[in-house]
């Protein structure tokens, strides 16, 4: 696949994320670094999602996906350990033009998760960007 480098602004955007475990933990993480609204969609969430969502940083719906949940978020991260799962969030994704992050599964990705390192020395900015490895 080609990317396209793109930079998006996601503050206050809707971002749905799939999965409790410690990958989808990750994703959130960087997310609400970007000050998005994340969405997560599990039966039960690891201890430092359950913590996010205890302090309100991010909205949990503790249920099974379904596809209406993804209706008006922007992205969509697939993070569970059920690849069949995965694989049926990222066709749904797409079929409604969404941009799609399945974890660990570049073929099934619209976008992908960038390093990026800003140093700041002085006056001059630096920016760093390293594609991640699978």
């Amino acid at each position: 696949m080609n990317y396209f480098p793109l930079f998006a602004d996601l503050t206050g955007r809707p971002v749905l994320v799939v999965g409790g475990g410690s990958v989808a933990a990750r994703k959130v993480g960087l997310l609400l670094k970007a000050n998005a609204q994340v969405r997560i969609v599990a039966r039960q969430l690891n201890e430092g999602l359950s913590e996010l969502e205890r302090q309100n940083k991010v909205l949990w719906i503790a249920k099974e996906f379904n596809a209406e949940q993804m209706r008006t978020v922007m992205l969509v991260i697939a993070a569970t350990n059920d690849e069949i799962l995965n694989h049926r969030i990222f066709h749904l994704a797409e079929s409604q033009h969404k941009l799609v992050n399945v974890v660990d599964d570049q073929p099934h990705c619209s976008f992908i998760f960038l390093l990026l390192l800003i140093v700041i020395r002085s006056k001059l900015r630096f920016r760093v960007v390293a594609r991640l490895q699978y």
